[in-house]
């Protein structure tokens, strides 16, 4: 993008990065005649999804000291393409 001497900008830009995890540099450069300056910083990318939380609750019986050996299980199937 190009300024006119004196104008100010502020911008957002859009970033797609695919399947790609882990913290990458982004670096913008800018140049006004002789000058120039460039700023890096670091951008992490997370997996697809991330953070997924599974909450459950119950009631095992109405005096859980006297269950009776009542159990409870929850199995998740974490996609093969994840881990």
């Amino acid at each position: 993008m190009t300024l006119a001497p004196g104008e100010r900008l502020r911008k957002i830009l859009a970033f797609t990065v695919g399947d790609a995890t882990g913290d990458f540099d982004v670096a913008i450069t800018a140049t006004a005649g002789a000058y120039s300056d460039k700023v890096t910083r670091k951008l992490r990318v997370k997996p697809r999804g991330f953070s997924i939380e599974f909450a459950k609750g119950g009631l095992l019986g109405p005096n859980p000291a006297k269950a009776n050996g009542a159990t409870a299980s929850y199995t998740i199937e974490i996609p093969a393409d994840l881990v």
